[in-house]
């Protein structure tokens, strides 16, 4: 087939009443080729059709598919390459087909199951579940600019959240802000998902280590936890886009406080100015549908819970004691050389220095 420009040009010096035998002294293309193209009637692109002929490696595409699909359960450093499959698949198998065919139908065929494991479903909550992880912000701390974090907590059902402000993300701040959001929403979650790097606690595997305080605190509350598996940030979608609409809309401009405890207070009156805005699929309120995650929760324990950890350690000469790797309290009628317990909580992480004494002894 002669290219299209050409095909053009024979038409157009058809068109000017050049003749034939003129046409092929000029361009070079045979006459019975000139009549077929200035015969046509119909230049429109012609749907792509494959290839009847089959490939020498299709027998054998059934051995090669089995190794990676077998490689998902091994070591990523110890699974087959091209190279390793295609050896494999000329010494137990009968095929003959040459390297090059095997590595592109490999890579092909390993892109397919990577396509595969990335699809999933969103899921559907009931009434009463929630998600939880963490955002960054920067504050303005007693005029000073200081990186912070807060804590999410969403309802996917209804689409509300609520966040604290933090210092940290330990066990500490999670426990405060789940006790803070529980008692704004006067109920608890019968189960909440939590980032795997939250300090809840972690998920390797099958199994997932919790935090001892934050055990501690399931176990006072009631609630189900469960840890998203790594790098799976579907299964808490709704808490990972909430956190990002908290930041722009909650946390922006930089706010500027000198206490805390206010702010967050102000947070979660803030969370709450939102129920009339719709959900984005479900047609209702937020607020309406909020009122039926309200109504499935758990009830909220009669005896308050410590949201602290303890530590012992040395008091100096100027009356502190170092604990929580390494922030200094102030201990208060004690002598250096005595042993002071410390309690700390999310409030402490504020601060190298604060008066957190148990007992000194």
């Amino acid at each position: 087939m002669i290219s299209m420009p050409m095909i053009g040009s024979i038409r157009d010096m058809s068109r000017r009443g050049l003749a034939n035998a003129d046409i092929q002294r000029e361009t070079g293309i045979s006459q019975p080729t000139m009549r077929k193209y200035l015969a046509m009637d119909d230049f429109s692109p012609k749907t792509p059709t494959a290839s009847g002929r089959g490939s020498m490696l299709d027998p054998c595409k059934p051995f090669v598919d089995a190794v990676p699909e077998a490689d998902r359960h091994v070591w990523r450093k110890r699974r087959h390459t091209a190279k390793r499959i295609w050896e494999r698949l000329t010494a137990e198998t009968p095929c003959e087909g040459g390297y090059g065919i095997a590595k592109r139908y490999v890579r092909e065929r390993k892109a397919q199951m990577r396509a595969s494991d990335m699809a999933y479903m969103e899921p559907v909550w009931a009434p009463g579940g929630a998600q939880a992880d963490f955002g960054d912000v920067d504050v303005l701390l007693g005029g000073a600019r200081t990186r912070m974090h807060f804590f999410a907590l969403s309802f996917p059902f209804s689409n509300m959240g609520f966040c604290q402000l933090f210092a940290g993300v330990t066990s500490e701040c999670v426990c405060q802000g789940l006790k803070d959001a529980f008692g704004h929403i006067g109920g608890v979650p019968h189960r909440i998902v939590f980032d795997n790097a939250t300090g809840a606690g972690r998920r390797r595997g099958d199994k997932a280590t919790e935090a001892e305080l934050f055990s501690r605190m399931r176990a006072h509350y009631g609630f189900e936890a469960a840890f998203a598996n790594p790098n799976s940030g579907h299964e808490k979608g709704n808490v990972e886009r909430k956190a990002g609409w908290m930041g722009r809309h909650l946390l922006t401009p930089v706010p500027a406080f000198d206490d805390l405890g206010e702010l967050n207070r102000r947070l979660l009156d803030r969370c709450d100015a939102y129920p009339g805005t719709p959900h984005y699929e479900k047609g209702a309120s937020r607020g309406e549908l909020f009122e039926r995650d309200r109504a499935a929760p758990l009830p909220l324990p009669e005896r308050p819970f410590a949201r602290v950890r303890y530590g012992s350690a040395a008091v100096d000469k100027r009356g502190r004691a170092s604990v929580d790797g390494g922030r200094r309290y102030h201990v208060s009628d004690a002598t250096a050389g005595r042993t002071a317990t410390v309690a700390y909580g999310a409030a402490t992480c504020l601060s190298h220095t604060g008066s957190c004494l148990v007992h000194a002894h």
